[in-house]
Parts: structure tokens; C-alpha cells; sequence
């Protein structure tokens, strides 16, 4: 507790691993394509309990990262409301990304995991895609130092097993 004092609160073993298992790999996976085909829906549009739905809940849902505003449901930056850990966690990938040369996906998950904040893989890859998204017209993504215009499902799948390969930059809003 001392050593990793801003560690985000994750309800779920499954996904609260560095190495997640094959099946809750492609629940990742299935999770990204429904928050980019349903991302105004509440729970994704899920209506049984298949492991991204546990993954929904426990990474998005419950942290706010995927609330209600008005009448419809997306992706939104940690409020006053969300847990105080996930908020730290948004700096901290606010503050690897605002430098002046790109940081690889590699850099980045093992930064989250350093105390204080102590993130494993499995949550860590996950966030940091939402922030992207939630970036997107400020985050510039390289793959092997070509731009990548469009962060696709198929992209995603070659960032998680090959994260040396990508890297991120941040820039300022205007």
C-alpha cells in the first residue's frame, strides 16, 4: 500500500494481470470493435455476460471512462467522480505523452506499472487505448515510424503483440 499508494481500485483478477489469458485477450479485442461500433450505447449494447462485458464494467463503466451525458453514452476523461487512482493514472499518460519525442507502447505500460500507480499490463493497454481515442485529434500514432492515419481493430491487435513497434505523441491543443 505504501509503495503503490496511487494504484487505481480493479475489481477483476481476469484482466488484472500482466499477462492476461488468450480468452480475455480476444475479449479485449471484442471490446475495442463494440466500443467502435456501439460506443453510445449503454453497455456497449451487451446483453449477456460475456468476458468483455466483465471487462466493460470493471475498466470503463465502473472508472466513468464510459458514462451517460444527456441521452447518450461515450467515452469521457475521468471526472471529480471517478476513481482517484484512474485520475492519476490520465495524468501520468498525459504527462509521458506531452514531450518532445514520441514514447513507445512498451515505454508507457511499464511506466504505469513503476509506484506509485502500479498498473499491470492487462488494465494499462486498455486505458491507454481509450486515451488515445479520447486524443485522437491531438495524439499523432506511429507504427514503425509510419503515421497511422486511423487507429483500427487490426492495428490494435499488432500494438498489443508487438508494442516496441508503436509509439505516441501528444500534442497541444490549440
Amino acid at each position: 500500500d505504501t509503495v503503490f499508494k496511487s494504484a487505481p481500485t480493479i475489481n477483476n483478477e481476469l484482466i488484472n494481470k500482466d499477462k492476461p489469458s488468450s480468452a480475455i485477450t480476444a475479449a479485449r479485442q471484442r471490446l475495442f470493435e463494440l466500443l467502435d461500433k456501439n460506443g453510445s450505447e449503454e453497455l456497449l449494447g451487451i446483453t449477456d455476460f460475456p468476458p468483455e462485458r466483465l471487462l466493460y464494467v470493471s475498466l470503463l463503466q465502473s472508472t466513468r471512462l464510459h458514462r451517460k451525458t444527456g441521452t447518450r453514452w461515450s467515452l469521457a476523461a475521468p471526472d471529480k467522480d471517478s476513481d482517484a487512482g484512474v485520475i492519476k493514472v490520465w495524468l501520468e499518460l498525459d504527462a509521458l505523452l506531452k514531450t518532445d519525442k514520441p514514447v513507445s507502447f512498451t515505454e508507457v505500460i511499464s511506466r504505469l506499472a513503476q509506484p506509485p500507480l502500479g498498473v499491470r499490463n492487462g488494465p494499462a493497454s486498455i486505458w491507454c487505448v481509450v486515451y488515445l481515442l479520447l486524443n485522437r485529434e491531438f495524439c499523432a500514432i506511429f507504427e514503425r515510424g509510419s503515421l497511422v492515419l486511423e487507429l483500427t481493430s487490426d492495428h490494435m491487435q499488432r500494438m498489443f503483440r508487438s508494442p516496441q513497434t508503436f509509439t505516441f505523441r501528444r500534442f497541444a491543443a490549440v
